[in-house]
């Protein structure tokens, strides 16, 4: 609401000043126009643009793992296991390392809903279920012949292995 009402303003200050464009870094939205707007149509500019999915966007949650001072935008899957994730959120949990390509930490509860396979690749930022309660974050590339059920992905996990550090590490999953 409040950024239509921020749109609308702008598209009126636009249209007092003469101009008919928006600039570059400015949302723009696509107005259905009453029957008043339509019989002075030519007063206002029509602007057209995907403000519907930049609404539904802003309505989905955002997900977020912290790993020290960095944080990387996560992404989970829909899936039962990922909704059963979800619903632990916010988790901060002491991730143990393991063979120098994994940090794990075992919940307390069961949350595995789907059936685990075993990837094509493990890849760095790949967050995973081993088990029933076991939470994998991968921080290497590599081929395994364990079963997972995938439960998302850290978007550029660039840095990842050296933020993580080669032993125990403090993660906080959490929505934002």
């Amino acid at each position: 609401m409040k950024k239509t009402l921020i749109c609308l303003v702008s598209l009126a200050l636009l249209s007092a000043c003469g101009k008919n464009e928006i600039p570059a870094n400015h949302a723009s939205v696509q107005t259905e126009p009453s029957s008043s707007a339509l019989e002075s149509q030519s007063e206002f500019p029509t602007v057209s643009s995907s403000f519907s999915s930049e609404r539904s966007s802003n309505m989905t949650q955002r997900y977020i793992a912290t790993i020290g001072e960095k944080s990387y935008v996560l992404d989970l899957e829909d899936s039962d296991t990922g909704k059963a994730f979800k619903a632990l959120l916010p988790l901060n949990l002491e991730m143990t390392e393991l063979n120098g390509n994994e940090k794990y930490h075992y919940l307390d509860t069961a949350i595995r809903q789907d059936n685990p396979s075993v990837p094509a690749g493990i890849h760095s930022g790949d967050l995973m279920l081993f088990g029933n309660s076991c939470i994998v974050l991968f921080y290497r590339d590599f081929q395994t012949s364990y079963s997972y059920v995938r439960l998302g992905k850290l978007e550029n996990p660039k840095e990842l292995s050296e933020n993580v550090g080669p032993s125990s590490v403090n993660v906080t999953f959490a929505i934002q």
